[in-house]
């Protein structure tokens, strides 16, 4: 009977140990999958970082664009300004004429 005895818990052991081994394999499994999962996040954030970066020049360039485009003269005040100027010339020929006559 003790050698019953003794058979049926070295067989419990075994089948512990076993099961333990198991947990073990699967506890390095899904650590392994941690430490993967924490590298992938610290990569993301500094891609994120560098994305924010990005759109921050990007919004800098638009600001600087936009004034351009404000302070930059359309067709039709360039057109108005020859038309000044060539008027202005015009007139100043005229009081050089006048005057050397």
């Amino acid at each position: 009977m003790a050698a019953k005895i003794k058979d049926a818990l070295q067989d419990r052991l075994s089948a512990l140990n076993g099961k333990s081994q198991l947990l073990v394999e699967k506890f390095h499994a899904v650590y392994k999958q941690k430490l993967e999962a924490e590298q992938r996040a610290l990569s993301l954030e500094a891609e994120i970082r560098k994305l924010k970066q990005q759109i921050q020049q990007m919004n800098t360039q638009i600001e600087y664009l936009q004034v351009v485009s404000t302070i930059s003269p359309s067709r039709d005040d360039l057109d108005k300004t020859k038309k000044i100027l060539s008027d202005l010339v015009r007139e100043i020929n005229k009081c050089i004429n006048d005057l050397t006559l």
